[in-house]
């Protein structure tokens, strides 16, 4: 077959192709019957009132421990117990203080393009360059000014004034 017969062959089947995908779209959204659903018959099973009782055993073995300890059963009744509420204790939580001297504030700088600033603090004879939000330490950095910042260790809040 010459390259051109195998071109015209292509052309027409392609054509047939989409001339009937056309046909079909065409064909479906001129029809105006209306399609009704046919219902279909459902088996219902009846509800059945059971008043089966389980008893629960709790007496499994304990696959870590190589010795075998005594089973003890526990029965389980209709009726409900009483269950005794453990009254709660307050904890006191040990007060520790905190020493705010470990922490010096340099200075800070404000990056206009990003619109951060950025402080100078000292921890412990070691310097870090920290932004708002960030924690050295035991210290996080609430807030930064030019004069002083905000730092909060433990849940308490403290002012540290620059140094000059």
């Amino acid at each position: 077959m010459d390259k051109n017969k195998k071109n015209i062959l292509l052309i027409t089947l392609a054509l047939s192709i989409w001339g009937f995908i056309a046909f079909k779209i065409i064909s479906g959204l001129e029809s105006d019957s209306e399609q009704t659903a046919r219902p279909m018959p459902m088996k219902r099973k009846a509800a059945k009132d059971s008043t089966k009782v389980y008893a629960f055993s709790f007496a499994y073995p304990d696959p870590f421990l190589k010795k075998k300890t005594p089973v003890r059963r526990i029965s389980v009744g209709s009726a409900p117990s009483k269950v005794r509420v453990a009254q709660k204790t307050s904890v006191l939580k040990p007060v520790t203080s905190i020493k705010w001297e470990r922490l010096k504030y340099k200075g800070a700088m404000y990056n206009a393009s990003r619109k951060t600033s950025v402080a100078s603090v000292t921890v412990d004879d070691s310097d870090y360059f920290v932004r708002q939000g960030e924690i050295v330490g035991d210290f996080m950095i609430e807030a930064i000014a030019n004069d002083s910042i905000r730092i909060s260790c433990s849940g308490h809040m403290h002012y540290v004034k620059r140094e000059k």
